[in-house]
């Protein structure tokens, strides 16, 4: 029997219509959602290259700021050469400071710590005093500012110093607090006594060989980035300055007339003894040989004191040496290997300015001037002859041995310090803004 035509049932063609709307609306759906991906992809992309932007040019000027920073390191130790930055106070101004500038478009309010307190210094090639704002570096390619000032007791208390949280050794007699105005003693780098071996941060009423530690800020800049790097800087203060001659086991000088002072030469610094050995050293002298000798309640490591002044010395690798090393104007570090297989150094007929390192044994013979440094870890020999050998700054040595005569050496804490001012700085704190 025939179905009426209002039970007859669906056809295909309307399932198919059915179908092909939903998939209609499935389609427009994900044509939607591609859109909104494809906008967030856009903005991801363009997010992620700003970003590497802002990154590349943060990175420059890092790099920057690190080229102000190796500058300043070169400048300050260009003793005698054109371009040196100092203090050129007679003894170190606390409220010494000086800039490094790579553009002459530099404004005091470019330096959210600028004091009008400071000398504020900006060094030429004319004159360390030099205030008129003007580009002083040797480059202008990278753009960076870089300020020198001596830390002071107000640096030590911003970063956290106190008598109960000491960061220096306080020896100046007073323990107040500071103000950026009245910023306190100037810090210094070395040994504040006569019974210290290590290196420390110090105070001190009384004139010292040391140097200042020197507190440096380099910034630079690469378009809208800016970064700011602070480290504090010093200069090597050698090993410790008890005596004109120091001998760890054995000081014999026996030659008539031998002459060994203590008293500083240049005036700066209170008078040594003449000779100090090791607790467990010797002393054997002439009668006649004027100044105070006496044992060392320290030892001084002769080899680390090597070690740490060797880097970028001269190699002298001649067994038998004379002539001329450096100049008054331009000391230099002299380093030489005399132990194993390697004979000993022997100077002859010379002249030295300078710092003379000796990983061994070395003979001082004829007629020899050197100004600054000996330090040897073996044996040091006097053979001297008339007019004799003078040595003006101080001696190192595991063993001294004269018998000769004819020997002159005097205490002289100006000409040591000529000598160690040559030598590359050393980074002992770094911070990066």
């Amino acid at each position: 029997m025939p179905l009426p035509a209002c039970a007859m049932p669906i056809t295909h063609d309307v399932t198919r219509r059915g179908q092909h709307g939903i998939a209609l609306v499935a389609v427009l759906v994900l044509l939607v959602i591609l859109g909104v991906l494809g906008i967030v992809v856009l903005e991801t992309i363009s997010m992620e290259l700003l970003l590497s932007g802002h990154h590349r040019t943060a990175v420059q000027a890092f790099y920057a700021a690190e080229a102000g920073l190796a500058e300043m390191q070169v400048r300050l130790a260009r003793q005698g050469k054109e371009g040196f930055i100092s203090d050129p106070a007679a003894a170190p101004d606390p409220h010494w400071t000086a800039y490094l500038l790579a553009t002459s478009d530099w404004v005091p309010e470019d330096d959210p710590s600028f004091s009008p307190q400071a000398t504020n210094y900006i060094p030429t090639m004319q004159s360390l005093r030099n205030t008129q704002i003007q580009r002083n570096s040797f480059q202008s390619t990278l753009s960076y500012w870089v300020k020198v000032r001596h830390y002071t007791e107000y640096d030590a208390e911003r970063a956290g110093h106190r008598p109960a949280t000491p960061h220096y050794q306080d020896l100046d007699g007073s323990q107040r607090l500071h103000r950026p105005t009245h910023v306190g003693q100037v810090i210094y780098w070395g040994y504040p006594t006569r019974q210290t071996t290590q290196q420390v941060r110090f105070t001190t009423r009384m004139p010292t060989p040391y140097f200042p530690i020197e507190y440096v800020t380099a910034v630079g800049q690469m378009g809208s980035s800016m970064v700011r790097i602070h480290v504090e800087l010093v200069h090597p203060p050698g090993p410790p300055q008890v005596a004109a001659v120091y001998a760890r086991r054995e000081v014999v000088l026996l030659g008539p007339p031998d002459s060994v002072s203590g008293k500083d030469a240049c005036g700066v610094v209170a008078s040594l003894p003449s000779l100090v050995v090791s607790p467990s050293g010797r002393i054997q002298r002439a009668p006649s040989l004027e100044g105070m000798s006496k044992q060392s309640q320290i030892v001084i490591d002769l080899d680390q004191a090597v070690v740490r002044l060797a880097s970028g010395a001269m190699r002298l690798d001649s067994r038998y040496m004379n002539g001329m090393f450096g100049s008054p104007s331009q000391y230099g570090t002299y380093h030489r290997v005399s132990h194993g297989t390697r004979p000993a150094l022997t100077l002859q007929n010379g002249l030295g300015y300078g710092i003379l390192l000796v990983d061994g044994d070395v003979t001082l013979k004829g007629h020899i001037q050197w100004y600054g440094m000996i330090i040897a870890t073996g044996t040091l020999v006097f053979r001297g002859e008339a007019p004799g050998i003078v040595v003006r700054g101080g001696i190192w040595a595991d063993r001294v041995i004269d018998l000769n005569g004819h020997v002159t050496v005097s205490y002289d804490s100006c000409q040591i310090r000529q000598a160690l001012l040559p030598r590359p700085l050393r980074i002992i704190t770094w911070k990066e803004e």
